[in-house]
């Protein structure tokens, strides 16, 4: 999924390259180059970036997942959680062995007789920062049940503090890879709309769509990867 989002970002970009390229772009270039500072130039940049994060920003927030997303993400989740609130990386045996066998997201180390997650530390560690998060706001221990960040109690299949995090988590990565694609797209064309518009159809018409609001690992992936070319 990764590389079949990566590839449509190639697509979109040529196709914003191309765009560019057609009516004055030389003339554009060199007067871009050679303003000043201070010149609109700049600052019709900056609005320009302002706008693009208050429009991703507005659609994120509104489309956020209500539940939280199943799947490889409860394996780094539960060690995050450990690490965070117990200072180890092991995974309390109660959720390890709750799961049925045709999910195995842990391994079990017979030597320790501990339960950790298969899916590497780099998961686990990026995973922490919402958690701690939650430690910090709400302190003591994990929440039991779900909870609501406003203090509202929920059923397990309504919104959780946890989720909210998570939500929050992943709409300021997904304001990153904006700025982060606007940046990248601004090396092939200097017209700021079409850089705004590449990164607008990038976000909404690929696979980011999805992976800006699962509480996945695909979004961070991207923008590591995206910021490698800056």
């Amino acid at each position: 999924c990764v590389y079949e989002t990566g590839l449509g970002l190639a697509v979109l970009l040529r196709g914003a390259i191309e765009l560019s390229l057609r009516g004055p772009h030389m003339s554009e270039s060199v007067n871009s180059e050679s303003a000043p500072r201070n010149a609109p130039v700049t600052s019709g940049r900056d609005a320009i970036l302002a706008v693009l994060l208050g429009v991703v920003f507005v659609v994120s927030l509104l489309s956020m997942p209500a539940v939280r997303y199943d799947g490889d993400v409860i394996a780094w989740e539960m060690e995050a959680e450990s690490l965070v609130y117990r200072g180890t990386l092991e995974v309390r045996a109660s959720v390890a062995e709750s799961l049925p066998p045709s999910a195995p997201y842990f391994v079990f180390n017979p030597n320790s007789g501990k339960w950790y997650s298969k899916y590497g530390i780099a998961n686990t560690w990026t995973y922490a920062i919402p958690i701690a998060a939650e430690r910090f706001i709400f302190g003591g221990r994990p929440p039991d049940s779900p909870t609501s960040i406003f203090g509202k109690p929920t059923g397990p299949f309504e919104i959780t503090r946890r989720v909210e995090l998570f939500n929050g988590f992943n709409l300021l990565l997904t304001l990153l890879l904006a700025t982060v694609l606007y940046q990248l797209a601004n090396h092939f064309t200097p017209r700021r709309a079409t850089a705004a518009v590449f990164v607008l159809a990038c976000l909404y018409s690929t696979y980011l769509w999805h992976y800006s609001r699962a509480q996945s690992s695909q979004i961070y992936q991207v923008l590591l990867f995206s910021a490698a070319f800056l």
